[in-house]
């Protein structure tokens, strides 16, 4: 059960991309739902008992049931976000209906990709499953911990931390991952990336994340994947490319290997939740 009474679990996380128009379609929260609106970028338009005003990158919108979603925006900068259902179990407003990222904005960035990443790798067909509710108290935690002002107090906690000298490599070689997802990340491309022995490469991913270089660009390149098909209207051979595979097939066959079904039929499945139904 999550900790912040009264919401008793996470059913999902999505992205939302608002349509170029300056007044999507509001969706409804639905009873025994509580939904956090981050934004990720754009513009949106709110009022929050004060007058309308313009809000960007890292505002927390937190709904109860019965309200609507954001709904006012521009053609020229649509806004993004990423949303949170959450299960309540009465119908209690347990943060302000606006706040904002305490934060810096890499902390954001990490925020969003961590639970995404999570998030993705619970559903994904080869991996292991987190527990959910794991995800549930870590994103609930952070994000009240902004709509409440509480964050500051453990900013000076995480900025003192000592980090060893491995840990600190291992860092290094994750970004270097991110940031080359599209290119060769062969195990002597790693190697000669990170300047570590081959050897040294593989007892680092056993130590910290207990599976394989292979395994966990594989993931990456799913979760990657995954965004791409369902926040973009991008041809399935850009994404595979941008995703490191070169033939189409190849891309295909993976997918289906890691996620569980073709790459179509998983965009299908997102523009589903394109104005956050079911």
């Amino acid at each position: 059960m999550i900790f912040a009474e009264p919401l008793t679990g996470l059913e999902k996380i999505t992205f939302y991309a608002a349509p170029a128009t300056n007044s999507p379609t509001p969706y409804t929260i639905p009873d025994k739902l509580q939904l956090v609106e981050l934004i990720t970028g754009g513009v949106v338009y709110f009022d929050d008992g004060s007058g309308r005003r313009a809000y960007r990158r890292g505002t927390i919108f937190w709904h109860i049931a019965g309200e609507k979603t954001i709904c006012e925006t521009t053609r020229e900068e649509p806004y993004r976000c990423m949303v949170f259902r959450f299960f309540a179990d009465e119908n209690r407003r347990i943060a302000p209906r606006v706040s904002h990222w305490l934060g810096s904005e890499e902390s954001l960035e990490e925020f969003i990709q961590q639970c995404y990443s999570i998030f993705c790798m619970a559903q994904t067909a080869a991996a292991p499953l987190p527990p959910l509710e794991v995800l549930g108290n870590y994103s609930a935690a952070k994000l009240l911990m902004s709509a409440l002002k509480l964050e500051r107090f453990h900013a000076q906690s995480v900025a003192t931390e000592i980090i060893s000298g491995d840990e600190k490599s291992f860092r290094t070689l994750l970004a270097y991952i991110d940031k080359n997802l599209a290119g060769d990340l062969s195990a002597a491309t790693l190697t000669a990336a990170a300047k570590l022995p081959r050897n040294k490469l593989f007892v680092l991913f056993k130590k910290f994340l207990q599976t394989t270089p292979h395994e966990y660009i594989m993931l990456k390149r799913m979760e990657l994947a995954r965004r791409k098909l369902g926040e973009t209207n991008l041809p399935l051979k850009e994404i595979a490319g941008s995703c490191g595979f070169e033939r189409i097939e190849v891309f295909h066959r993976v997918f289906a290997k890691y996620v569980g079904s073709t790459p179509k039929h998983y965009r299908e499945e997102q523009r589903k939740f394109v104005n956050f139904s079911q």
